[in-house]
């Protein structure tokens, strides 16, 4: 079966790179009463707040300040943070043996079972000082039992993560994480993520159940993991069970309130500023073992669905900061240092958001963020182009971005799901952004997060029904090159472009151009060039064929009025129904 997964038709009318658009915060950071660890204790007592299955309901209280909107993960900043001036200064080095015992999964491989298929993959992670910094490479496989669920499946990521030997805090204001892509890493080698899923709802709101997500089907495994569209597993939530594992039972009894004392003060894994995050519990002066606890509140009246923009900081809430941190010594570091934490909850017993860091107070690697785009999964945030190629271990492009849910069905007026479970008609089928509103059909490009829902088109004209339809149909095509091609067959390659073909659209290729961007490749020659990208980055023709292919699929099934529209509305101001000179237009119904 055909997976209907797709960005949609973001950039099928505006040939260029697309960048990814990312969030930054703003509010005021002020210290909060550090907690006093200087050992491990596995038979400390557990009191305030032990963790619930479910989150309790949403609280009340007027939070006291916001998060806001910007566009870029690396340089936007939180205003005003308040940093200890005494904290500050102390000195963190990963020189000690103490650090060298803290990484998983180093001397020895160990097999996890993928509970999602049956089938095991390797942890190994590698570590390795070079000039002033700490190089890990891994698998990005857990080291311990793991659900892909729906994007499944995990597989080996061959990841590089770059953190600074001695890290530093920035004497500028805390840098805001990526809203998408691995924020943080784990010292098994796997990728944390912020907290929003495909969507950008909080994926831990949803699992609990906070809130109905109508976009894409999401899904978390057993302690807070799953895999990507790419196979890159990761943690939006929890992950402590990497430090739990018992003999004589799986990791589906994996439970938080028996086995809290067992995981106190555990390095979890490292922030992209080089800081480490530990797990959701630690030691008090007294011997007593606390919850620690996230100062954040979902704003009244919201659930969850919107993601970060739901949620308010509200200093002295819980334990730790904006960014989910505090000051304290650990085991690691008797003497205290700047660290995060994983949250469970908040310090009112609700949800544990951000669950992981969401800014950084240190100085950020930016090699971790792959500025120039096309580096191997894993290597950091989100690249500057959404959709750039990162070339997988069979040589294979691969896609940064996240495909939608939903599309037509080749031969058939049926609207599928990726698990191809028929969903609606076409005749109902209507394209929506990320938030459910509904597309209005011109030659702008779409953003990640579209999908197809099913409402009345009775009052829709004939064009804006035409463009609905060009969504559904280019939604399965453009997953198949951007995101499929490990496993796309010829004939449901063929199948897929079928409405193209009655058309004569992309029946020739040209390659002797003077530029790549000169060029251009027919639906046989695309899919031989996917197919064997011989390890090259073939981001341009891919995303020139999609954008083309859908613009001249519109020319042909809509009215001359609407051919001007396209014209007007090209950001490169070209005349696409014009250059691909159409003299007799094929319609839906002809």
């Amino acid at each position: 079966m055909i997976r209907i997964l797709l960005i949609g038709l973001a950039s099928v009318f505006a040939i260029g790179l697309i960048a990814c658009e990312t969030e930054s915060t703003s509010s005021t950071i002020s210290p909060v009463e550090q907690s006093i660890a200087t050992v491990r204790s596995v038979n400390a007592t557990v009191t305030p707040v032990p963790p619930t299955s479910r989150p309790g309901p949403l609280a009340t209280t007027q939070p006291t300040s916001s998060i806001t909107s910007s566009n870029d993960p690396v340089s936007k900043n939180i205003r005003s943070p308040k940093v200890d001036a005494d904290n500050a200064t102390t000195e963190l080095t990963y020189l000690s043996d103490a650090w060298s015992n803290v990484w998983l999964c180093k001397d020895s491989k160990i097999e996890s079972l993928d509970l999602t298929t049956g089938d095991t993959q390797v942890c190994s992670v590698s570590v390795e000082f070079v000039d002033s910094d700490i190089v890990v490479r891994s698998t990005g496989i857990p080291n311990h039992d793991y659900e892909s669920t729906l994007g499944c499946c995990a597989s080996d990521q061959n990841s590089t993560w770059t953190i600074p030997i001695e890290p530093k805090l920035s004497d500028e204001s805390p840098t805001y994480a990526p809203e998408r892509g691995p924020i943080a890493f784990t010292v098994s080698g796997v990728a944390i993520y912020g907290p929003e899923e495909g969507p950008g709802g909080d994926a831990v709101a949803l699992e609990y159940e906070h809130f109905i997500e109508d976009r894409q089907q999401v899904d978390l495994g057993v302690c807070g993991g799953h895999s990507g569209p790419n196979g890159q597993y990761h943690y939006h939530y929890d992950s402590n069970c990497m430090h739990w594992h018992p003999d004589d039972e799986g990791i589906l009894g994996y439970d938080l309130k028996a086995i809290a004392t067992s995981i106190i003060s555990e390095v979890i894994g490292f922030a992209l500023d080089g800081f480490p995050i530990y797990s959701s519990y630690e030691n008090q002066p007294v011997g007593e073992t606390i919850e620690v606890t996230s100062s954040y509140r979902l704003k009244p009246g919201e659930n969850g669905y919107n993601g970060i923009d739901d949620y308010n900081y509200v200093e002295g809430l819980g334990h730790l900061d904006e960014c989910n941190g505090h000051f304290g010594p650990t085991p690691e570091a008797p003497d205290g240092i700047y660290h995060y934490h994983t949250t469970l909850t908040n310090g009112e017993g609700n949800l544990g958001f951000p669950y992981f860091p969401l800014c950084y107070k240190g100085a950020v690697n930016k090699k971790n963020y792959d500025l120039d785009g096309g580096g191997p999964p894993g290597a950091g945030g989100p690249p500057t182009d959404q959709y750039a190629c990162n070339i997988n271990p069979d040589g294979l492009c691969i896609f940064t971005g996240s495909p939608h849910q939903t599309g037509l069905k080749p031969g058939t007026d049926e609207i599928v799901n990726n698990e191809g479970r028929v969903l609606f008609n076409i005749d109902e089928a209507i394209a929506t952004d990320a938030s459910g509103k509904t597309l209005v059909p011109t030659g702008k490009p779409a953003s990640e997060g579209d999908n197809l829902k099913t409402s009345s088109n009775q009052d829709m004209s004939d064009d804006e029904k035409a463009f609905h339809k060009v969504m559904a149909i280019m939604f399965p095509i453009r997953n198949a090159l951007m995101y499929d091609i490990s496993y796309l067959s010829t004939q449901s390659w063929n199948e897929l472009t079928t409405e193209l073909r009655v058309r004569g659209i992309k029946e020739t290729s040209f390659t002797s151009g003077t530029t790549p961007k000169d060029n251009y490749y027919s639906r046989e020659d695309i899919f031989d060039l996917a197919k064997n990208p011989d390890g090259k980055d073939i981001h341009h023709p891919i995303m020139k064929f999609l954008e083309e292919s859908g613009l001249y699929l519109l020319c042909h099934v809509t009215t001359d009025e609407f051919n001007v529209l396209l014209k007007e509305a090209h950001p490169e101001g070209h005349d696409p129904c014009g250059d691909n000179v159409i003299t007799t237009k094929v319609p839906f119904n002809g």
